[in-house]
């Protein structure tokens, strides 16, 4: 396992587990490395995040890397997560679109006691910010029905092909079966997008047939 050490602004060197130890791109572990480091050991974890905003916003092409890290501290640091959802009201885009990105990559460990926050996101004017946020909905929504009917909606309205097919593989991972959600994905096999049409095709089985196991 690879590790990034830390001095100089911290009184003694610590380290941290980085992972994937043998990702190919060594400036990708290397700001993936400091970024966990900047969560990690800050002297205020919850302070790590602003800190690594305004390096992401210095150098834009780090942003994937510093998203990333939220992954691998995502399990142990749950006091990064406000001030994310906090950065997703910023006036800034590339502020929202990091913040997307990472609450994202904490998906699976993100409460449901913090949907309405994303949900308010979603109607985001630049897509990047909606697919993420909607990405996320699709685990922490898990059982929300209000969310099922909000990404039903938004598959039928959206006008943007790259947001209706966030929401269908949303839907799916949510395994939504009410009959708001197959009405919408049953409309949604015709999609102009090729590629929102065929993702829907394949929900749409998938998620008919639990319905029709449920019905019985």
């Amino acid at each position: 396992m690879a590790r990034a050490a830390v001095a100089g602004r911290f009184k003694s060197q610590r380290t941290v587990q980085v992972w994937p130890p043998r990702f190919p791109d060594n400036k990708v572990k290397r700001w993936t490395c400091a970024t966990a480091a900047l969560i990690c050991l800050g002297p205020d974890r919850g302070a790590g995040v602003p800190k690594i905003i305004e390096t992401m916003l210095a150098a834009p092409l780090a942003r994937p890397a510093a998203a990333n890290a939220f992954f691998l501290t995502g399990t142990n640091e749950p006091s990064t997560l406000p001030a994310l959802l906090a950065g997703l009201k910023d006036s800034r885009l590339p502020v929202r679109q990091f913040c997307a990105e990472a609450v994202f990559r904490m998906a699976p460990w993100v409460p449901p006691t913090v949907v309405s926050t994303l949900t308010n996101a979603v109607s985001d004017p630049d897509p990047m910010v909606r697919a993420y946020v909607i990405g996320t909905l699709g685990s922490a929504g898990k059982g929300n029905f209000d969310v099922e009917q909000l990404l039903a909606d938004v598959l039928t309205n959206s006008p943007d092909a790259n947001t209706r097919l966030a929401s269908v593989r949303a839907l799916d991972d949510l395994g939504a079966t009410a009959s708001a959600v197959i009405d919408a994905l049953a409309r949604a096999k015709s999609d102009g997008d090729r590629f929102v049409a065929a993702q829907a095709i394949t929900t749409f089985d998938r998620l008919k047939k639990v319905h029709e196991d449920r019905s019985e």
